[in-house]
């Protein structure tokens, strides 16, 4: 994608911010406060969930390796190993190419761990969801937001050496609200409710035929593309695949301005105004062109243009 601000440029920061209005205290006074207490109870969660290597042996219990106990620690132990191999997976394949992520050197290893850890954390606090392919995207642009505000930086001489960094706590409570707004599309359980992934996509669908219907008809009636095919990723990553992520901070800034449960509405503008700004490349293409346009969608549409579409069907 072209024309976006440089890597460190995050115009969402104040979005950010709004994404924790939850956790905001009256007046601005008190902000500190309510920080101090969401790193405090992040850093607790870390003391209860990620803690390093396998518990101590406590074998005149039966608590050891070998128990066929489900609710020893030794099981649980190996059952967040397993977890924790899958996230670390998805970390490491979570924008490899740009330093802050991938890079061999400090920051790079800093932000592995904290998105490793945060997911875990998340995993654990949230049985009902657990871990899901796709948050570690989700996660990462929240972190690197966090990491580049001054107010997450360590070094203020109030952060306990032995805590995560304030930057990985803020990130988590920020993955916290926003999945508040979006669970259900990473819930199986709820795939054919009314709030579930399939809704979402019907939705996306049907806005897509109002928009444009002759643009729908060759999609959907004559090409037999299913919104599955690019709709699902959209929907449950939040474009973060779609977008590097210099222009996916612009993307998301206008996402995160919205009240929370307008969110889900204005991803689906979003969606909307990139099958519209591809209208001539769709309309030339044919059954595998349509989808490998979608599901690898093109950088020389720029992020202003998808904008300023979902903007004006906001208006409408």
């Amino acid at each position: 994608m072209g024309g976006g601000p440089g890597i460190d440029d995050h115009p969402f920061l104040l979005s950010y911010f709004q994404l924790l209005l939850g956790y905001l205290p009256p007046t601005v006074a008190d902000w500190p406060a309510v920080l101090a207490s969401k790193r405090a109870s992040y850093a607790q969660f870390c003391a209860d969930f990620a803690r390093d290597g396998p518990p101590a042996a406590r074998p005149d219990d039966g608590d050891h390796p070998l128990s066929s106990d489900p609710s020893s620690s030794w099981a649980t132990h190996f059952a967040d190993a397993e977890l924790l191999a899958q996230i670390e997976r998805d970390v490491m394949r979570t924008h490899p190419s740009l330093d802050c992520f991938g890079g061999a050197g400090a920051r790079g290893r800093e932000a592995r761990a904290a998105l490793r850890r945060a997911l875990l954390v998340f995993a654990k606090t949230n049985a009902g969801i657990g871990y899901v392919q796709g948050m570690n995207e989700l996660l990462a642009p929240l972190y690197h937001a966090c990491a580049s505000d001054p107010e997450s930086q360590d070094g203020d001489g109030a952060t306990d050496p032995s805590s995560p960094p304030a930057a990985e706590a803020d990130a988590f409570w920020c993955l916290v609200a926003l999945m508040a707004d979006f669970m259900d599309n990473f819930i199986a359980a709820l795939d054919d409710s009314s709030t579930g992934v399939k809704r979402a996509l019907a939705d996306l669908a049907a806005d897509i035929r109002s928009a444009d219907p002759a643009l729908a008809h060759h999609l959907f009636d004559l090409n037999r593309v299913d919104p599955a095919f690019f709709g699902f990723r959209w929907t449950t990553t939040l474009l973060t695949q779609e977008f590097a992520l210099p222009d996916l901070v612009r993307v998301w800034d206008g996402l995160l301005a919205h009240p929370g449960p307008a969110r889900p509405a204005a991803l689906r503008r979003l969606c909307v105004a990139m099958v519209l700004a591809a209208r001539s490349q769709l309309l030339a293409g044919d059954f595998v062109g349509n989808v490998k346009l979608l599901q690898a969608y093109p950088g020389e549409v720029g992020v202003g243009e998808v904008l300023r579409s979902a903007a004006a069907l906001e208006r409408e």
